[in-house]
C-alpha cells in the first residue's frame, strides 16, 4: 500500500511544487501532472457514453473559499471596508461562500472579534454570496501542534473591544487542541486542519516536519475525536495527498476542503475552491454548505478564472462529479460478498488535454481524456477487500466514496498505522518540551497513550485481516 501511494505521488512530480514552509508562503507553479497508469484493474477501462448526463441536471454546484482573513499578514489599503472588499473579490472569482476566519494575531483579533455573529451570516451576504465569520486557532494558545479551523461556531465568549486586550475565546484547548473538538461540535461546528501541504510527505516524526504550521496534531486527534475535514491551499499537492490518503487507508472518513488563506498566502481570494452540490433549485445557505462538508460531498479545485495561460499550457476542470453504485460522493457502499465490482460514473468537462484519473486506495487505476462539454465516463472497479474511490484531474479532486466488502471497515496499511502509533508517542518530545501542555500535561499524556493504543489496534486489525464492522467514530473517547 505504501508503494501504491508513493507511485501516485510520483505521478505529480511534474507539478514543480515548492514547499511553502513557515516563513512566507509562495504559490507554486501550475505545471500539470502526467497521468501514467501503473496498473489498470481488470474491467476498469473507460466507456464513453456521450450525451448530457441526467445526474448533472439534478444539482446546482456552488463554491467556497473556506480560509480568508480580513486582517493580519499584510495590511489592506482600506481596513474599514474589508468585508466589502472580500465580497467584491468573491464575486470577481465566481465564489459563492467566503469563510472569514478570526485568527491569533493580537491586533487582528481585536479588530475582527466584533464581526463575529455566531450562526448569523455577515450583513453583506445575499442570495449568491455568503460571508460568514468563524475562527482559526493560529497564534492563539494551543496552536503549537498545528492550526485548527472551526466552521459554523455559534459562540466564542468574545470580549468585543477594539481597544482593550482581547479575552481569548472561551475554548478549552488552550494547552493542546484536542479538547476543542467536543466543545465545537456540540455547537454544530465542523473542526479540521488547514495547511495539509505543509506536511513533509512520508514523514512519521514530529520533529522532522519542516513547517511550523503543519497539522502535527492530526494523527493524535483523528483517533480520539471526529476530524471533519483536512484542508489545503494547493490542489493535488503531494504532501496533502500523502497525508489525506494515509488517513483514508486507516478507515477514517475525512472530507477534503480548500481555501486561499488570503492574504497570508500569495494569490487572490477564491484562487482555490471547495465545490459542493445542492439539489436543483435549493436555496444556498451556510448550513447547506456545512452539511455538504460534513457528509463528504466536496470537490477541491483550482479556480479556472484564476488560472492564466502559460508556456506549459494550463489545464482546467469546469465540472467534476463522481457516483459509485449510483450513490453520491461520501457514501458508504456495502458489498454483501467476499469481493465484487462496482460501477463508477464520473461526470466531467474541462480543457483539451486534461484527464480523469480514478483513484482506488491511493493508486490511479484508470484514466480517460476529458471532453470540453460535460460527459459521463463509466468504469468498473473490482474490490477484494474494503477500500475507497475518488476521481481527480490535473487541477481538481473529489472526496472519497467508501466500498465496504461484507460491511468490513477499511484497514489497508497496518505498517503505516504502527508508524502513526510511534508518531503520537513522540509528540511530548516535540520542540521545546519545557511546558508543552501546561497545566493539562497529565491529561494530554494520557490522551496520547490512548491514541497510540488506538493506532496499534488499527494496525493489528489490518495485519489479522479480521472483519471489523464499520463504525464511524469507534475510537472516540
Amino acid at each position: 500500500m505504501i508503494q501504491a501511494i508513493v507511485f501516485l505521488l510520483s505521478v505529480f512530480s511534474a507539478l514543480g511544487f515548492s514547499h511553502p514552509g513557515s516563513n512566507g508562503h509562495k504559490h507554486p507553479s501550475r505545471k500539470q501532472p502526467v497521468f501514467d497508469v501503473k496498473k489498470t484493474v481488470a474491467g476498469a477501462d473507460a466507456v464513453f457514453l456521450g450525451g448530457q448526463p441526467a445526474t448533472a441536471a439534478k444539482y446546482d454546484w456552488y463554491t467556497s473559499d473556506m480560509h480568508i482573513h480580513a486582517t493580519g499578514c499584510r495590511p489592506e489599503a482600506n481596513p474599514t471596508s474589508t468585508t466589502a472588499f472580500i465580497k467584491q473579490n468573491l464575486v470577481s472569482a465566481n465564489t459563492n461562500v467566503g469563510d472569514i476566519l478570526i485568527w491569533g494575531d493580537q491586533k487582528s483579533y481585536i479588530l475582527d472579534a466584533p464581526n463575529f455573529r455566531g450562526a448569523q451570516d455577515d450583513p453583506l451576504s445575499d442570495a449568491t454570496q455568503i460571508l460568514h465569520w468563524d475562527l482559526e486557532v493560529s497564534q492563539l494558545p494551543g496552536s503549537v501542534l498545528g492550526h485548527q479551523t472551526f466552521l459554523n461556531l455559534s459562540d466564542l465568549g468574545l470580549f468585543k473591544s477594539k481597544t482593550s486586550q482581547p479575552s481569548y475565546p472561551n475554548y478549552p484547548g488552550k494547552n493542546y487542541l484536542l479538547p476543542n473538538y467536543a466543545w465545537a461540535q456540540a455547537q454544530g461546528a465542523l473542526v479540521g486542519y488547514p495547511h495539509a501541504e505543509d506536511w513533509d510527505k512520508g514523514t512519521y516524526y514530529p520533529n522532522l516536519i519542516s513547517s511550523a504550521i503543519a497539522p502535527r496534531a492530526l494523527p493524535w486527534d483523528i483517533v480520539s475525536e471526529r476530524v471533519d475535514f483536512l484542508a489545503t491551499e494547493y490542489i493535488n499537492h503531494p504532501n496533502h495527498l500523502w497525508l489525506w490518503y494515509s488517513m483514508l487507508n486507516a478507515g477514517f472518513h475525512i472530507a477534503p476542503a480548500a481555501g486561499s488563506d488570503y492574504p497570508c498566502f500569495e494569490g487572490k481570494i477564491g484562487r482555490v475552491q471547495t465545490a459542493f452540490p445542492l439539489p436543483k433549485g435549493s436555496k444556498l445557505t451556510f448550513a447547506s454548505y456545512i452539511d455538504a462538508i460534513r457528509s463528504g460531498r466536496t470537490v477541491v479545485k483550482e479556480n479556472p478564472a484564476e488560472v492564466s495561460d502559460s508556456a506549459n499550457g494550463s489545464l482546467t476542470t469546469a465540472y467534476l462529479d463522481m457516483r459509485v453504485a449510483d450513490q453520491p460522493l461520501g457514501s458508504e457502499i456495502t458489498l454483501n460478498a467476499d469481493s465484487g465490482t462496482v460501477k463508477v460514473e464520473v461526470d466531467a468537462s474541462g480543457s483539451t488535454g486534461n484527464k480523469i484519473g480514478i483513484v482506488k486506495n491511493g493508486e490511479i487505476v484508470a484514466t480517460a481524456a476529458i471532453s470540453p462539454t460535460v460527459k459521463t465516463y463509466t468504469f468498473n472497479v473490482a474490490f477484494e477487500k474494503s477500500g475507497w474511490l475518488a476521481a481527480l484531474t490535473a487541477d481538481a479532486h473529489t472526496a472519497a466514496t467508501f466500498v465496504l466488502v461484507n460491511g468490513c471497515d477499511i484497514r489497508l496499511d497496518p505498517a503505516g498505522a504502527r508508524k502513526w502509533a510511534n508518531y503520537v508517542n513522540l509528540l511530548p518530545a516535540f520542540g521545546d518540551t519545557a511546558n508543552l501542555f501546561g497545566a493539562d500535561k497529565t491529561a494530554a499524556l494520557a490522551s496520547i497513550e490512548r491514541a497510540a493504543t488506538n493506532w496499534r489496534q488499527i494496525a493489528g486489525e489490518g495485519e489479522a485481516r479480521t472483519c471489523i464492522p464499520r463504525s464511524r467514530n469507534r475510537f472516540a473517547r
